[in-house]
């Protein structure tokens, strides 16, 4: 089921029953189209006033996490055993440079503020990508990689400093992890399955779960 609710009101608004179980989801920065992963494709959809419409698709099996980066033409969709695909959300290609490898699992993604690349998390680690660096050598800024050997991250949120090079990730551990240092860490008790920073860097909220 494929619902939008109105936060203000607390309603729903519109809801949708697609004929295959929604994977994952994400709202475009305008408010007017939404990512639908399914098993086996990326659906593009326009929100309307009373109904969901898809108008693309793109093929891609065990999609498990999609993101829009901030201005909205590009997004990131990643799944299981097949790394992070980056997508035009206006025309649907993703060149040959656009398919960052690194993890065999993806349960997180979080665009830089400027959209010149993104951060990810999987099984044990979290990754940093930079767009230019992909379409130059198709690899990741590796010294930035964070692993923490027998954990399970299960979320990542990028820290808006301005010079895209710390997130906070969390996992099955029950911390929540600052990737620039792996000494700092705070107990959180419970164990956090997404994690979400504002804006503004002051406040961040988590999922529980």
């Amino acid at each position: 089921m494929i619902n939008i609710w109105n936060y203000k009101t607390m309603r729903l608004e519109i809801s949708l029953k697609p004929s295959d179980e929604p994977q994952a989801v994400a709202f475009h920065p305008s408010g007017f189209h939404i990512l639908v992963a399914f098993t086996d494709k990326v659906s593009m959809m326009n929100v309307l006033s009373s109904s969901i419409k898809e108008f693309n698709s793109v093929l891609m099996k065990n999609c498990r996490e999609v993101r829009f980066s901030n201005g909205g033409h590009l997004f990131a969709a990643g799944g299981i055993n097949q790394g992070i695909y980056v997508f035009n959300f206006y025309t649907g290609e993703c060149p040959l440079n656009m398919q960052c490898k690194g993890h065999s699992t993806v349960r997180g993604i979080d665009w830089f503020d400027d959209d010149s690349g993104f951060c990810s998390t999987g099984g044990d680690s979290a990754y940093f990508y930079s767009l230019a660096n992909q379409r130059e050598t198709k690899s990741r800024i590796v010294e930035r990689d964070f692993i923490i050997k027998n954990s399970q991250f299960y979320g990542i949120a990028k820290i808006p400093d301005g010079k895209n090079e710390n997130a906070l990730v969390v996992g099955n551990d029950k911390m929540i992890r600052f990737t620039n240092d792996s000494n700092n860490y705070s107990d959180a008790k419970v164990v956090i399955s997404q994690i979400q920073m504002l804006a503004s860097g002051k406040y961040f909220f988590c999922g529980v779960g």
